[in-house]
């Protein structure tokens, strides 16, 4: 049988395991999701080059179009700040695997 503390200790660094692959599931969660917002504002933003060289070569984008797309790309903005800023600090530039570990 095992000594008590042993236990213990055993207890506590399976709990802290667990708390652990928690953390990097949602900050994994979080960074997809952060990628996903990114990616969709570089195609709105794309889309609004589209229509602005469009509107230059003689064929005018209606200007509520270009005004749509333009409060798109703010909800998606605001919607990245707001995640980057609820998130634990290393979520904005992930870090290689090697990095991550020999810190520890």
């Amino acid at each position: 049988m095992m000594k008590p503390d042993l236990l213990d200790s055993a207890r506590q660094a399976a709990a802290a395991a667990g708390s652990f692959a928690c953390r990097t599931v949602e900050q994994g969660r979080q960074r997809f999701r952060l990628a996903e917002l990114r990616s969709q504002a570089d195609r709105r933003l794309r889309e609004v080059g589209r229509m602005i060289y469009a509107t230059h070569t003689g064929n005018p984008t209606p200007p509520e179009d270009l005004l749509a797309e333009l409060k798109a790309i703010d909800e998606l903005n605001r919607r990245i700040a707001e995640l980057e800023t609820s998130h634990d600090p290393g979520l904005e530039k992930p870090r290689a695997a090697h990095s991550f570990w020999n810190q520890r």
